[in-house]
């Protein structure tokens, strides 16, 4: 999705937790450079198992837009991630 040299370029990785089978995620923390800027900001990006990333979530992007995580859409989501899972697809979130 992304140019991974680019993203070095752009944003100053501050922070890491590097992927292991027991945590099943990797997390970064990236300082953004941008000129002139008058607050830094930051950047966290995690991936991961989706069972796992879901569990860190309070919203999540569908098409209409950032939504609460609601029950239900949680469910939406295991149902998504199980039905890939068993058709031999590799998922991450």
């Amino acid at each position: 999705l992304i140019n991974v040299h680019d993203f070095r370029r752009r944003y100053n990785i501050i922070f890491e937790i590097p992927f292991n089978s027991k945590r099943k995620y990797h997390l970064v923390i990236a300082k953004m450079h941008s000129a002139g800027a008058a607050k830094t900001r930051y950047l966290l990006l995690i991936k991961g198992a989706p069972e796992i990333i879901i569990k860190h979530c309070t919203k999540i992007l569908g098409s209409d837009g950032e939504l609460d995580l609601t029950k239900e859409r949680e469910e939406e989501f295991q149902e998504a991630y199980r039905t890939y899972g068993e058709h031999g697809r590799r998922v991450i979130g």
